[in-house]
């Protein structure tokens, strides 16, 4: 183990006795963050990079991962089961009603959900 991998499972042990999230940032020293994507909402105690591995929050427990990548399988999973995609210009989900996907256009902005005007 190294010593990042040892703070880390100190502050989740942290947070997880404590059943408070502020308390795992507090012992990385640290802020907490939060993000939320398709009506579910997560906490985590921000290391300053996306992808970082840090102590996250949300649906009532508490684990080490990366805030980007919960934010990827949260979006993922909605555009799926909603057929919905998520658009390049306003970040709105639009219904995902084309063969290709670089034919919608965004029901929020009315650009086209690739980026393009």
């Amino acid at each position: 183990m190294t010593l990042a991998t040892d703070c880390l499972e100190y502050a989740h042990r942290v947070a997880r006795k404590a059943d408070d999230i502020e308390e795992a940032a507090a012992a990385l020293g640290v802020e907490v963050q939060h993000v939320s994507c398709a009506g579910r909402e997560l906490a985590y105690a921000n290391m300053g990079e996306t992808y970082a591995q840090t102590v996250c929050a949300g649906g009532g427990k508490y684990w080490i991962g990366s805030w980007g990548d919960w934010l990827e399988n949260v979006e993922s999973d909605y555009c799926e089961r909603e057929n919905v995609i998520r658009c390049g210009w306003c970040s709105a989900f639009t219904p995902n009603n084309e063969d290709d996907w670089h034919d919608i256009r965004c029901e929020s902005c009315g650009h086209g959900v690739d980026g393009s005007d």
